[in-house]
């Protein structure tokens, strides 16, 4: 789990801006079913956030739980009345021989979610991991979703969190069902006076680098219907159009492994066509 939802249980449970920037549509408690982490983890970085923000959440947890049963979810949902439930992660705590690739299975296990979702009035709050890598060479965060599209069908908002090159987080809402979803924003450590740290707005951020690849293989795909082109020269024309080299190059990659651009030698160096 990473430390923007953990700071999140602080920001439900006190109705602060969440990041100091959104509004918190709903305060009250907490419950976190973690089955990853451990009880001496989180009570350390729980208290590093509190000592930041200067709160004391009301957050219940249960350390490694059963696997996920609707009965005896809905039935500890219905005892502490959270406005926020928290599951991680969805792959951990499946019940045995589901599979998260199974979208039949998938469909059951998130419906019984959302059930009690309507039937308590709380927001249920789901942790899912990426892929590395998407296929075909399709990077968007919403294609990286590891196993079943039914985790994303099924869901009302989907958002994508990684870790930036300068240590930042960088959130992206790749799916939801409100018209007035947040564009990609960047997340900043910030120490707290008393000690602490936490996670706060740091502006909104740039298309992310795989919108950039995706641009440079469109810009390639374009440049080699009438010629052919050297690394040197596809980086210029991808620079010309604001992209840096690095994504250009990605994308050649990319091209290249789809089997869509070829490379022929022409005495020391390569050229790049489009295959046959």
């Amino acid at each position: 789990m990473n430390d923007g939802t953990r700071q999140g249980q602080v920001i439900i449970a006190t109705g602060a801006p969440w990041l100091g920037e959104f509004a918190t549509c709903r305060q009250g408690g907490v419950v976190f079913v973690d089955a990853e982490r451990g009880r001496c983890y989180m009570a350390a970085r729980l208290k590093d956030i509190s000592r930041a923000t200067g709160a004391k959440p009301d957050v219940a947890f249960l350390f490694r739980p059963p696997k996920l049963d609707a009965p005896w979810l809905a039935s500890l949902v219905e005892e502490r009345k959270p406005a926020l439930l928290i599951v991680d992660s969805l792959s951990r705590l499946l019940p045995a021989g589901v599979k998260d690739t199974d979208n039949s299975a998938m469909s059951e296990v998130l419906g019984a979610l959302r059930d009690i979702a309507e039937r308590f009035g709380c927001c249920v709050l789901v942790l899912h991991h990426f892929r590395k890598r998407g296929e075909l060479g399709d990077n968007r965060p919403v294609a990286r979703v590891r196993g079943a599209t039914a985790i994303v069908n099924t869901a009302d908002v989907v958002l994508a969190i990684a870790k930036t090159k300068d240590g930042d987080m960088r959130v992206e809402v790749v799916k939801s069902y409100w018209g007035d979803a947040a564009q990609p924003f960047l997340c900043a450590w910030t120490p707290g006076e008393n000690g602490g740290t936490s996670l706060t707005f740091a502006g909104y951020g740039d298309p992310e680098s795989v919108t950039k690849v995706e641009q440079a293989m469109e810009i390639i795909l374009g440049a080699l219907e009438s010629d052919l082109l050297s690394r040197e020269e596809i980086a210029a024309l991808c620079k010309a159009a604001g992209i840096g080299e690095r994504s250009a190059f990605q994308a050649l990659k990319e091209l290249r492994g789809t089997d869509k651009v070829r490379g022929t030698k022409d005495g020391r160096r390569v050229l790049f066509g489009l295959a046959a």
